[in-house]
C-alpha cells in the first residue's frame, strides 16, 4: 500500500516535474468538503476511506482482479505511466 504522499512522487516521476505533497487536517478537508455542499455523510465516508488506507495493509492481497479481468493486476507506477495524460 502506498501512502499518499508515495502516489504523489510516482506521479512527479511519471510526468517529470516536481509536484508538492500537502498534509490537510482532517478538520480542515471535512469542512472543505462540507463548504462544498458534500453531505456530511459523505464526508465522514470519504475521510474514513481515506484513514483507512493509510493503515498498513500487512501484506493483504486478493485475487479479485485476476479473477476479475484474467489478468495479473499492474502496479500503481504502471498505472500511472498507462494514464499520465489525466495528471497533464
Amino acid at each position: 500500500m502506498l501512502s499518499p504522499r508515495q502516489q504523489v512522487e510516482t506521479i512527479a516521476k511519471a510526468l517529470g516535474k516536481a509536484l508538492r505533497f500537502v498534509e490537510i487536517p482532517v478538520e480542515k478537508a471535512k469542512a472543505g468538503m462540507l463548504k462544498s455542499g458534500m453531505p456530511e455523510i459523505m464526508a465522514d465516508a470519504i475521510l474514513e476511506l481515506m484513514e483507512e488506507g493509510t493503515r498498513p495493509s500487512g501484506g493483504y492481497r486478493t485475487t479479485t482482479v485476476r479473477d476479475v479481468t484474467g489478468r495479473e493486476p499492474r502496479s500503481f507506477e504502471e498505472w500511472v505511466r498507462d494514464h499520465v495524460a489525466a495528471f497533464s
